[in-house]
């Protein structure tokens, strides 16, 4: 199930779940000594998809200067492959046009 939610609307086990899968991807497998939390997440739209309460998916996207961006594009590395990347850039796109009109976009 797809959903959009700002930092306010997420609710504790949400967070969980999407602090949880950026670290399992992120940190563990790239094993890159980021600190992946960081002040964006406050500010952010969430984009995520649950499966069986599972989430699979996500990205976050923020105002930046004068742009829009998104980042922390992840997927479950078990549901890789099935074309749930392209999904979620579409529902990105969305997003940003539900949320941000007319703003330019910048990676």
């Amino acid at each position: 199930m797809w959903e959009s939610k700002t930092f306010q609307q997420l609710t504790t086990s949400e967070l969980f779940k999407i602090y949880y899968l950026r670290g399992r991807v992120f940190v563990a497998e790239q094993q890159r000594a980021l600190n992946d939390v960081d002040q964006h997440d406050l500010q952010a739209i969430h984009v995520m998809n649950f499966v069986n309460e599972e989430l699979i998916c996500y990205a976050r996207i923020f105002t930046e200067n004068d742009h829009v961006t998104f980042g922390r594009v992840v997927i479950a590395p078990e549901f890789r492959g099935q074309g749930h990347g392209t999904t979620l850039l579409q529902k990105i796109m969305a997003t940003i046009k539900e949320y941000f009109p007319g703003n330019k976009i910048e990676i």
